[in-house]
């Protein structure tokens, strides 16, 4: 049996994360798999143990060339600070790969890319797995880097066509369209004969990037319908405020934003329409109870959510960018919003608040679109394919 070495970028459970495991789950029957990942939480490390996959854990952040459509790009003090860790553990990771003999590397992340110097130099097949949007449709330098990086792995994955174009690589590169997908799992039936309230929900967390403050301001808007409520779920960083005062706390982002969420909550007194629920190890329920989802992503990439509400019937509120455009389809399976317009997603909102028969129909189509797409059983020849044409070819 051949080994795959899987590098995954981070320790919590995340979309890349979620992505990575389905695909473990297909190849673990043909292949010998080790992940490795982050010990600064033990969250996602813990979840593939209690799967039985062979793990393991790696120090701190890993390095990186975190640069993408939604990372805040080069003036972000992540972005040196990843770029830094390059040459301090260029040497350790050098030894990691070689010292697994794996017939194939595979890096779940495009700001990995810069491990291709390490298995090109040790003539290892290796696969990239771009799960994120290049920022500014591939221009810059950054992305340029990226791309050369990109050149010295075997394989190449993208998770839409969409990418795969912005990504500019020659035609010479083997490259590949993978979607993600959803397992399936048996759906809880909720009744909604008795149902007073419209559920919203969104799954971004307390995140800039992600949308929180647009969907404060659409909440607060909507506020005088008390029948609409907002479920929030994802990382949910008011803890902090209840911890002892930590000077690092004074320049974590996270934090400045949770601080600012917490007065904008109370400021417009929406505590009844706004419910936090923190991050959640099953989503079914919630997805269940919805009656549509908001991806108000303020910058643009590929959302996993649109095609996660699909399984479950549910209609999608989306901002507007083209990169989002071969999910969501107009009056069809959801709602375009311009993106950043707090006012413009609670006018959508309404529109299927005030058209029960539309929103129903918009779910409908949603799950249409992910059975054609983003199904198990017809993406898991794909991926073993991908797998299959990175090792053997």
């Amino acid at each position: 049996m051949k080994r795959i070495t899987i590098i995954h970028h981070s320790s919590v459970i995340g979309g890349a994360g979620i992505s990575l495991f389905n695909l473990i789950q297909v190849a673990k029957d043909y292949y010998a798999i080790t992940v490795y990942v982050s010990d600064l939480h033990d969250d996602y490390y813990n979840f593939l143990k209690s799967h039985n996959i062979h793990v393991k854990k790696y120090k701190g952040r890993i390095p990186a060339v975190y640069y993408h459509a939604s990372s805040g790009g080069l003036t972000s003090r992540t972005f040196w600070h990843r770029m830094a860790l390059i040459p301090l553990q260029f040497k350790y990771w050098k030894k990691t790969i070689k010292d697994s003999k794996a017939d194939l590397v595979l890096v779940n992340s495009l700001v990995l890319c810069w491990m291709s110097l390490l298995t090109s130099r040790n003539k290892i097949r290796s696969l990239c797995f771009v799960r994120e949007t290049f920022a500014n449709d591939g221009g810059g330098i950054v992305s340029k880097i990226q791309r050369q990086f990109l050149l010295l792995f075997t394989g190449v994955s993208f998770i839409s066509k969409y990418d795969l174009k912005a990504a500019k690589l020659p035609k010479n590169v083997k490259a590949f369209v993978n979607h993600n997908y959803i397992l399936p799992k048996e759906t809880i039936q909720t009744s909604k004969s008795n149902k007073v309230v419209f559920s919203v929900l969104y799954i971004g967390g307390i995140s800039k990037i992600k949308g929180i403050e647009v969907v404060v301001k659409a909440a607060k808007i909507l506020k005088s319908f008390p029948d609409i409520q907002f479920n929030i779920v994802g990382e949910d960083y008011r803890t902090l405020f209840e911890e002892k005062f930590n000077f690092k706390n004074l320049f974590n982002e996270n934090f400045k934003l949770s601080k600012k969420i917490r007065k904008q909550f109370r400021k417009n007194n929406i505590e009844k329409t706004v419910i936090f629920h923190g991050i959640q190890k099953e989503m079914e329920s919630f997805f269940n109870k919805c009656d549509v989802l908001i991806c108000p992503i303020v910058t643009p990439h590929q959302q996993r959510g649109i095609f996660e509400a699909g399984w479950y019937s549910k209609p999608v509120i989306v901002s507007d960018f083209e990169q989002l455009h071969w999910a969501v389809k107009e009056g069809y399976n959801g709602e375009f919003f311009e993106h950043n317009n707090a006012e413009a997603l609670a006018n959508k909102i309404l529109k299927l608040y005030y058209n029960k028969a539309l929103c129903i129909q918009q779910g409908i189509h949603n799950k249409e679109l992910t059975q054609k797409n983003h199904t198990m059983e017809r993406c898991v020849n794909n991926t073993l394919l991908t797998l299959k044409k990175t090792l053997d070819d």
